[in-house]
């Protein structure tokens, strides 16, 4: 193998990783709060919508 497919093999190798790394995933979207629930940015966590 010469160096530029082991560096390619590497990045691809480390994708899935970076990209739970960086936060995308079902548990930090709005969406997977369960009803009467929504997300909350500083708690990173869905919370009960209080009725003022």
């Amino acid at each position: 193998m010469t160096f530029k497919s082991l560096i390619i093999a590497a990045a691809l190798a480390a994708t899935p990783g970076l990209t739970f790394a960086m936060g995308c995933g079902p548990e930090h979207d709005a969406s997977a709060c369960v009803e009467g629930t929504v997300w909350d940015l500083a708690k990173q966590r869905c919370v009960n919508v209080s009725s003022s």
